[in-house]
């Protein structure tokens, strides 16, 4: 079973976070700018995805 960790948690928090601010990005200003932001969340993602002891090792 696995279960979620602090680090898990802090990083789906931030994936909301950086969701929001992709759709304010998209919505409101030019499209480019939200590339730096969906860099970001794919980084999270990996965080996510990876099997690891902890998020260094």
């Amino acid at each position: 079973m696995r279960y979620v960790t602090w680090a898990a948690m802090a990083i789906i928090s931030l994936v909301m976070i950086v969701g929001v601010a992709i759709y304010y990005y998209v919505a409101h200003t030019p499209l480019p700018e939200a590339i730096p932001t969906a860099v970001v969340l794919v980084c999270c993602g990996l965080m996510i995805a990876r099997k690891g002891g902890g998020l260094i090792g």
